[in-house]
């Protein structure tokens, strides 16, 4: 049973009835739902092959009074019984409310491809000046819908939890919007369903020292759990290290592999690129692995052997050192305020030097 059904209010296209059937011999059908409080449902067509179908009989009329109803199903001409019984609640008339957007909250976690649970909810405060029924729910987005119904039985601020259903299909946090029935007109909120990326590795090529990302000092600081994690800065599952390496062989026959890490971190100090490890960088990227690549001082060739076997350019120059008061070669960042790189979840560099 789909939609939501109230006392005196017509029902539209959102009302139906699936109807999960079996056809053991094809040919016309004609399926009738009906009750005794002032609505129905019908539908028909043709099974043109056997086999197990879905159909959907469209809502009609007006419900007369609030209660719950009996569905009665005939299927070409015959009753069916169905255990438990089809019921319907109709609601009473509509409440008088107003959804108070500034106390929406979300709570469970998600994920893409993974169907949300009761644990899957919006709350929401509203102001009732009026009782009776209400219906609350959101547009559908990316694959999942969130919706409450129920009776305000007193006047003033009640609390509403809206439950979700379905399955997400982005991997990136998205807006909902959140509409209501109340007569007063249709309130609307938004919420921001936050997306936990599911579990990923990484690997490290390079010297694996103090000038590389090290265990104990600087990847520990920036691949901690505060950092990346369910309840981190970006959230995700985990972020655990696939391996390590400072030998181009065992780095080539592992980008080579079957289980490929998420993203590689390659600091060529202690580990010069040769031409294979910049074939198989070159395919690991262009499959849509990440890469993030720094190079070793004054090492303009090995930087070209990387640019070359990704990019085919080789515009690596030697860097000019820096003395005095002259810098190295630094870059100002642009300031793109819509760009995830330059301006992400952990600040916006726009504006700060690159080096």
């Amino acid at each position: 049973m789909k939609g939501s059904y109230v006392k005196g209010k017509e029902l539209t296209a959102d009302n139906y009835l699936t109807i999960p059937v079996t056809v053991t011999k094809a040919g016309e059908y004609t399926f009738y739902a009906t009750t005794t409080n002032g609505y129905s449902f019908f539908v028909s067509g043709t099974f043109l092959n056997t086999g197990s179908y879905t159909i959907q009989a469209k809502g009609q009329g007006i419900p007369v009074a609030a209660q719950t109803d009996n569905i009665v199903i005939n299927a070409n001409g015959v009753d069916v019984t169905c255990t438990p019984p089809v019921t319907v609640n109709v609601q009473t008339d509509i409440a008088t409310y107003t959804m108070v957007c500034s106390t929406i909250s979300v709570y469970g976690t998600y994920l893409k491809g993974v169907a949300l649970t009761q644990s899957n909810n919006i709350t929401i405060n509203v102001n009732v000046s009026a009782p009776g029924s209400y219906i609350i729910t959101t547009t559908p987005a990316n694959g999942v819908v969130f919706a409450a119904t129920g009776v305000f039985s007193s006047t003033g601020i009640n609390s509403v939890t809206l439950i979700g259903s379905g399955i997400p299909t982005v991997n990136e946090n998205f807006e909902v919007t959140i509409t209501s029935n109340t007569v007063t007109g249709n309130a609307v909120c938004t919420a921001q369903i936050p997306i936990t990326l599911p579990a990923m590795t990484y690997a490290v090529i390079g010297a694996d020292n103090v000038y590389s990302w090290h265990p104990n000092n600087i990847r520990a600081k920036a691949f901690n759990s505060s950092s990346f994690g369910p309840s981190g800065k970006v959230k995700m599952v985990s972020f655990n290290n696939l391996w390590n390496t400072n030998n181009s062989t065992t780095a080539t026959n592992n980008l080579n592999g079957a289980i490929k890490p998420d993203v590689v971190l390659y600091y060529s100090f202690g580990l010069t690129p040769n031409a294979g490890l910049a074939t198989a960088l070159n395919n690991y990227v262009n499959s849509g692995g990440v890469l993030i690549y720094g190079t070793a001082d004054n090492d303009a060739s090995g930087a070209n052997t990387i640019l070359n076997g990704i990019f085919g350019e080789s515009n690596a120059q030697q860097q000019i050192a820096g003395t005095g008061s002259t810098d190295d070669n630094v870059y100002p960042i642009n300031s793109l305020q819509n760009d995830p790189i330059i301006n992400g979840p952990f600040g916006n560099t726009g504006g700060e030097i690159l080096g």
